[in-house]
């Protein structure tokens, strides 16, 4: 896996380059991964292409909006009024607030964010934490989260490049594995709650296991038009081919979940 995340709480926005799976390179803004100290270390992103935007992933304010429940009994909500989205975690997920964001960093500068999302809920935070089997820092099993999606012309293609660039970042930099789309599970989307979009999923297999904590990784992905018009997309990566690994099954009963917050009055 590669350089690890920080969630941090909600921090200077700076534009970064973001590096593509085919080689290619894109300017936008990061969701804040530079500022406060890190809680925990955790992801990345490279992404679409569009110029920097300060507005863009910045998470703002902090906490869940008032009211915002549930709807899947016994789980918890992950809202997001920045990109005006909901939606539903099992338990034993922590979830980190509006107020924070998490990013995976350039493993050849540390300092930079690739990719990044807001108001995330992490999995298995410490799953192989920093100094064990080579780690450099802690690496989380799997995250979920909401981010921009400036440049974007489509939701597919937003979908599409959102899914490539978390796995990217993620699992494989350097480029050892195989990556792809998986077709079967790229198409247009509507969750049971009426938020429609169109959702990719993404995968790298044959990562070159340079460390114990390496792995194969997989992303799955929805974008959507917000109330406000633009466009956002939610993102879930987990570790793959791994005894905990996130069963296609339960990221499809959060995106089941996923449903629109009207903007605050």
């Amino acid at each position: 896996m590669g350089t690890a995340i920080a969630v941090v709480a909600a921090a200077t926005i700076a534009g970064v380059l973001l590096l593509r799976p085919d080689g290619g390179s894109s300017s936008e803004a990061g969701d804040g991964a530079r500022g406060p100290a890190p809680t925990r270390p955790q992801d990345r992103d490279p992404a679409q292409g569009g110029a920097a935007d300060p507005d863009a992933d910045a998470p703002r304010g902090s906490g869940k909006p008032a009211k915002v429940k549930p709807v899947i009994p016994g789980w918890q909500v992950v809202a997001n009024p920045r990109w005006h989205n909901a939606f539903d975690v099992p338990p034993g997920w922590d979830v980190k607030g509006a107020g924070e964001s998490t990013s995976f960093f350039d493993e050849n500068d540390k300092r930079k964010p690739l990719i990044s999302m807001s108001a995330p809920a992490v999995y298995k935070e410490s799953y192989c934490p920093a100094g064990k089997k080579g780690a450099a820092s802690d690496i989380s099993l799997a995250a979920t989260g909401t981010k921009g999606a400036k440049g974007a012309k489509t939701a597919e293609e937003a979908a599409k490049n959102e899914a490539r660039s978390w796995v990217f970042a993620g699992y494989d930099q350097a480029g050892t594995g195989d990556l792809r789309l998986v077709d079967a599970e790229t198409k247009p989307f509507t969750s049971a709650q009426g938020l429609k979009g169109y959702t990719a999923k993404a995968e790298v297999t044959g990562v070159k296991k340079k460390d114990g904590c390496a792995t194969d990784g997989k992303a799955f992905t929805v974008t959507f038009t917000g109330p406000d018009g633009k466009f956002a997309t939610w993102v879930l990566y987990t570790a793959a081919h791994v005894e905990d690994e996130v069963p296609d099954a339960t990221i499809k009963k959060i995106m089941s979940s996923l449903r629109l917050l009207e903007p605050a009055s």
